[in-house]
């Protein structure tokens, strides 16, 4: 039995921003309900590390949202990995200074 709020067991989530600080928190949180959560952002080695540490149900994919082809892949790979989407939590921001 998976801890956490009720309704998230077996849904899949996508998290823009995934891979590090409050992000990365909403995936574990997601995991640890029992929902399969699809890691999308620009920090692929934190994403990676992210998605083995936690394992099956959790994958990553590097994802610009800037770059429409990036939203576009995120997707249909989330649907190949998981069937469907049922939630989205848009983390991401822009951190760099121009």
């Amino acid at each position: 039995m998976t801890s956490g709020p009720r309704g998230l067991a077996g849904k899949t989530a996508i998290v823009t921003g995934g891979a590090r600080s409050i992000g990365a928190e909403v995936v574990r949180a997601f995991h640890a309900a029992g929902t399969r959560v699809m890691i999308a952002d620009i920090a692929d080695e934190e994403g990676q590390a992210l998605a083995a540490e936690l394992g099956q149900g959790v994958e990553f994919q590097s994802t610009d949202l800037a770059a429409d082809a990036d939203v576009q892949q995120l997707v249909s790979r989330t649907v190949d990995c998981f069937g469907a989407v049922s939630y989205t939590h848009l983390r991401a921001h822009e951190t760099s200074l121009h």
